[in-house]
């Protein structure tokens, strides 16, 4: 077993979305290929992917009958349904209420059948017409499918201002049902993670900026959330400052969730221990480097790695050997160039290099 928090992350995930971790996982040797194919096969019998299930050898033709009959039998039901499949223009309109339930269970229909781009379009236009003053209920399945169809077609911006305003709908939840509160907290934790670790995504303060509350539910339900909230962290291009407000809870809580990621960012940063720091680079890249959620920015993930180490070393020093900071960054020259004039930078600090060796001076 690695350092891999995959099956964790599964026990919060939509079955498609599951699917997509799990091909992962496929392409690599971090559990046996018959354990990930019966987990494949668990995960297959919540949806209605009929060529990849008959591929998995399974039955679907009794399945697959009554799945396509219920949505012909909707799409007759809702007269109009080929506008709310059509693209959205400037004058698209919402359907009425009395059909958001049939064009509610058909858009969970094309879902489950891997129809992701229709059933994200019918939301689109059920989203015009819904609101908290109309129904909370109805507005909730709106999200969560929005989001859930836009993270398998890689809608990240889209996904990113639906989670945002659930966010916010939960925060002023109150304390009403704060058990469902906290449920759909992690839930929607564990969905960012999805939009979070792609390469091309920057919105790591889905992560990051996380309440009190929230980060509670993480620590006492899913205390491996940590390691995910902290790689979001050190990602973020404001670490200089995020990385220590980030670090003194996570200090506090580290008898409940620490990985050689999260010592890292602890010794580094905020004890300011560079031997530590140092020790444990190497150990944190290899953890990412065999985590699935974070191979998709590995290389943004091992730089910022590098960056807080190359951080810790300017601050703490009054000089160093550049032989010995290339070697303490495991990097090159040229990267160990580029990382500690940057950090110096930030820092209003000068590097003075003279016959290998660095002094550190006030700008």
């Amino acid at each position: 077993m690695s350092g891999d928090l995959s099956m964790r992350v599964l026990e919060h995930c939509d079955p498609h979305m599951a699917l997509m971790v799990i091909d992962q996982l496929m392409k690599t040797k971090l559990y046996k290929p018959e354990d990930l194919a019966v987990a494949e096969k668990k995960v297959l019998a919540k949806t209605c992917l009929f060529g990849r299930m008959k591929g998995a050898g399974m039955e679907v033709v009794e399945l697959q009958k009554k799945h396509t009959a219920r949505i012909s039998t909707l799409r007759k039901a809702v007269v109009g349904v080929e506008i709310y499949t059509a693209p959205l223009t400037d004058d698209s309109i919402a359907p009425a209420a009395p059909k958001y339930p049939a064009l509610l269970e058909l858009a969970s229909l094309m879902y489950q059948g891997g129809e992701y781009e229709d059933s994200y379009t019918l939301l689109e236009h059920l989203a015009l017409g819904v609101s908290p003053a109309v129904s909370e209920a109805t507005l909730a399945q709106v999200q969560w499918g929005q989001m859930a169809a836009g993270i398998m077609l890689g809608k990240t911006s889209a996904v990113t201002s639906i989670i945002m305003e659930m966010k916010t709908t939960l925060r002023s939840a109150g304390t009403a049902d704060w058990t469902s509160t906290v449920n759909d907290s992690l839930w929607l934790l564990h969905w960012a993670l999805f939009v979070v670790f792609r390469p091309e995504s920057k919105e790591w303060q889905l992560l990051v900026r996380t309440t009190r509350p929230e980060y509670n539910a993480i620590v006492y339900r899913a205390p491996h959330m940590l390691r995910y909230t902290t790689c979001a962290a050190l990602l973020s291009p404001v670490e200089n400052f995020s990385l220590v407000d980030f670090s003194g809870p996570l200090s506090q809580d580290k008898r409940f969730y620490h990985d050689d990621i999260t010592d890292f960012l602890l010794t580094s940063v905020y004890e300011g221990n560079l031997f530590k720091g140092r020790e444990l680079l190497p150990k944190a890249i290899a953890l990412v480097e065999s985590d699935v959620m974070l191979r998709m920015v590995k290389d943004k993930l091992i730089k910022a790695l590098r960056r807080c180490l190359a951080n810790t070393l300017v601050l703490h020093s009054q000089a160093f050997e550049m032989a010995d900071a290339i070697a303490m960054l495991r990097t090159s020259p040229e990267e160990a160039d580029e990382l500690l004039y940057a950090v110096a930078d930030f820092h209003s600090l000068t590097l003075v290099p003279e016959a290998g060796v660095v002094t550190i001076e006030r700008k």
